[in-house]
Parts: structure tokens; sequence; C-alpha cells
């Protein structure tokens, strides 16, 4: 779970983490075929499960970075279990699924923080959709898929199993979502709706 304690600074590396990330750079884009491969299959695999949504990617993006696998927790889909205790359930059925922010940033302690010294320098807006998905977003790490397509689908099965186990409406089929881009203005406007 992400939690913010202290302000980080964009410093630039050492000498020495450089030379270690040099190393690095030799397997990086072996390592980034295998990520993107089994992110891809463990996406074709959640759309057979209706608890866990997997966040869009978007059509524009031309090679994800694939450091984590974002998905939005459907309790309706779990006989509305608990977020904590649905996590816990996945967790014991073996896969890897951890919370993301527990709140959003402006309630982070870093921040609180911060304005108990400057108060002058903040101004709080509301921030809903960022209230929604701090109390139901989870990830699976990158690291992960590095590992075998077979884990992959041992993950699938591992929330499959708890979505059986919990759900009374799974028989229901899961809306179809479609992302429309505005793109005759230019901007990136996008505008999901299910069907």
């Amino acid at each position: 779970r992400w939690e913010h304690l202290r302000l980080g600074w964009n410093c630039r590396p050492t000498e020495y983490q450089a030379a270690l990330l040099l190393e690095r750079f030799r397997v990086f884009e072996r390592e980034q075929e295998i990520r993107a491969k089994n992110f891809e299959k463990l996406r074709e695999m959640m759309s057979e499960i209706a608890c866990l949504r997997p966040l869009t990617v978007s059509p524009h993006v031309r090679r994800h970075g694939m450091h984590m696998f974002v998905m939005r927790y459907q309790s309706e889909y779990c006989d509305g279990l608990a977020f904590e205790e649905f996590i816990h359930a996945v967790r014991s059925e073996g896969a890897p699924v951890y919370r993301a922010y527990e709140s959003p940033m402006s309630e982070q302690p870093v921040i609180q923080n911060l304005k108990v010294k400057h108060e002058q320098y903040f101004r709080f807006l509301p921030t809903p959709v960022s209230q929604a998905a701090a109390k139901d977003t989870v990830y699976i790490p990158q690291e992960i898929f590095l590992n075998r397509e077979e884990d992959m689908a041992d993950i699938a099965a591992a929330i499959r199993k708890v979505e059986k186990h919990y759900s009374t409406q799974v028989a229901h089929a899961r809306p179809k979502v479609v992302v429309d881009s505005n793109v005759s203005t230019g901007t990136q406007a996008n505008e999901v709706r299910s069907i």
C-alpha cells in the first residue's frame, strides 16, 4: 500500500547507481518483451472475471511501461465483500494483488504535514475520482510479469475462485466498455460508456 510520509526529490543518480543501471539495460528489452506478453495474457484472462476491472490502456499508447497492472474492484460481483477482505481472500489464494493508495494525494501524511507548516501554499478542491480510486484500486507489481504464462493463469484462477465463492451476481454478463475519443478538437477527451 502506498503512503507518502515525506517529500521526495528528483536527484541525479550517483556514478555507482548509473553503473548498475547500465548493466541492467543489457537485459531490459528482453525483460520488457516477457512482461508485455504476460501483461496482455493476464488482460485477456481478466476479461472473464467481473470483480476486478483492469484499467483501459489507451489505443494511443505506443509502448506500455508495464510498471504495474492496475485494476478496480467491483464489490457487487462478490456479494458486497469489503475491499480489504477481498484483498485478503485473493492473497490467501496466492495472487500477488496489493492495495494501491489508501487515500488521495491531498490526504497523504506528507501533504498534511506541509499544510500545517505552510498553510498559505495550499488550496484543496474536491477530488471525487481520486477519492473513489483510493477505495477500490489494486495492482500487481511489474516483477510478476517476468514469470511464466502459467503463473498468469494461476493469478486469474485465484481471483476467479474468490469471485465464485463470494458472488451471487457473476451470472450477469460483465458490461462491455467502449472508449470514445474526441480527436476532432485535438484534445484527448475520452468518454467511457457501458453498452
